[in-house]
């Protein structure tokens, strides 16, 4: 006869019910669902309606339904309950950016970066918005802040063809054309831009 012993869901089955509930919202999101998964995590707000992670998810689910205002209004509300909470930072940054508003995307992933700078998905989005809110200032002639955004994103990412490529032609603009060369080289090969310089 087999003895039944309690596993840690029967200890505290809200925590197992929210969990199991955010997972197959998430499932339910990658299969293309987005009013199933809603369903869940409605279940779930009954459960616990002040979890963070729960408001995050719920943004998720919004901006799949094509509803960035009532997304957005979720990422701030799981920030409310928990301010340090680097993915919800984040996915506010991954809105502000779908939405091209570079500058505020850029805000938002440098706070999620502070918040989880060990987070490579993070870096490399607040990279692609410091690119984006560059290339903006250049086509809006504000050549310092293009250069100041795109030496940031360099910095995080000395590869990034598209940051060099950029500087590039910001330096071509203002006549610097050693610098120019610089970034165009750098941009076609790292490890030959590093071997010009060190000479």
């Amino acid at each position: 006869r087999r003895r039944h012993t309690r596993s840690l869901c029967d200890w505290s089955s809200d925590v197992c019910s929210s969990d199991l509930r955010e997972s197959l919202a998430t499932v339910l999101r990658q299969l293309g669902k987005p009013e199933e998964a809603l369903a869940q995590l409605k279940d779930w707000q009954k459960l616990d309606p002040d979890n963070p992670r729960l408001y995050n998810s719920l943004g998720t689910v919004m901006i799949d339904l094509e509803k960035p205002s009532e997304g957005e209004m979720l990422y701030l509300k799981a920030l409310r309950l928990d301010s340090k909470y680097a993915t919800a930072r984040s996915n506010l940054g991954i809105l502000k950016y779908r939405l091209g508003d570079y500058d505020a995307a850029v805000d938002q992933f440098r706070l999620a970066n502070q918040l989880d700078p060990a987070n490579i998905g993070i870096v490399e989005n607040l990279s692609s918005a410091l690119i984006e809110a560059g290339v903006k200032a250049a086509k809006e002639d504000r050549a310092l802040d293009a250069k100041t955004l795109l030496e940031e994103a360099i910095v995080l990412n000395p590869t990034n063809f598209f940051a060099h490529h950029r500087m590039g032609r910001i330096a071509v603009d203002k006549g610097f054309k050693d610098e120019a060369r610089r970034h165009f080289e750098a941009a076609l090969s790292p490890e030959r831009s590093e071997e010009h310089t060190s000479e």
